[in-house]
């Protein structure tokens, strides 16, 4: 059994200067130890499965998060790129002390061929239940500048209609669906009868679709395995996806 490794660096309170009454002290220092503890939870978890690990989000995170053709991008970057050894670099509270922003550091191991990138995570009681749960959470990883080259880069050569033909697990919504990528960053994807809309952005390594339907946006991160002319396969949390053009290269 694999868990992450976690280090807490604690800094000073940033209560914006509430005076909390006798007695009041140790119930709020009990709180906010027990939201540590969900973030805390929260990479362990991470570890071993997305599903347990998504128990920790509020209800309407979660939603997005497991939704079959969705991944959060912090929990797809976390899972799919071995992000095992994490760090809480500094803590602020706000005023009410019902909410705490965690910032850090997660780290891969040294055969992982990503690099060490920086969190935001945000964890709040949920005033309904008192529950704490994680509402927001942001990943940025820490890409060197690449060169440029003359070769034919991604953000070209995704350009144009694609049909999903095959799927890891066998059957998929996404199977017989159609991706189309336009030259100015949007995309539009029909599968199961339903069409959604978005932006996309895509480097060598990632492909990040953000979509805007009536839950709002919602964000999924996949790894690019492949990109020629004629095939597109990409993965997310482990499960890999085929792609076939549908016409020639940059044309929709």
């Amino acid at each position: 059994m694999r868990y992450l490794t976690g280090w807490v660096v604690v800094g000073a309170w940033l209560l914006g200067g509430a005076f909390c009454p006798a007695g009041e002290e140790p119930k709020q220092a009990a709180e906010l130890k027990w939201a540590r503890e969900v973030a805390s939870d929260f990479f362990k978890a991470t570890a071993e499965s997305p599903t347990d690990a998504a128990g920790l989000l509020s209800p309407e995170l979660a939603k997005s998060v497991l939704a079959d053709h969705v991944n959060e991008t912090f929990l797809a970057k976390i899972c799919m790129h071995g992000y095992r050894d994490w760090k809480i670099t500094s803590e602020e509270v706000s005023p009410n002390a019902d909410e705490i922003i965690f910032c850090g550091v997660v780290k891969a191991p040294n055969n992982v061929k990503y690099p060490d990138a920086d969190f935001k995570l945000r964890v709040a009681k949920e005033p309904e239940t008192g529950r704490w749960s994680i509402r927001y959470m942001v990943v940025r990883e820490r890409w060197p500048e690449e060169k440029k080259t003359d070769k034919p880069d991604n953000a070209k050569k995704i350009i144009g209609s694609w049909e999903c033909t095959k799927a890891d697990e066998g059957k998929s919504e996404w199977v017989g669906g159609v991706l189309i990528f336009r030259d100015d960053g949007t995309f539009e994807t029909t599968y199961e009868g339903k069409t959604e809309k978005g932006k996309y952005k895509i480097s060598d390594r990632d492909l990040e679709l953000l979509m805007t339907n009536d839950d709002g946006e919602l964000a999924a991160s996949f790894a690019v395995s492949k990109l020629s002319d004629t095939e597109l396969v990409i993965k997310t949390l482990g499960k890999k996806l085929v792609w076939k053009r549908k016409n020639p290269v940059n044309s929709y």
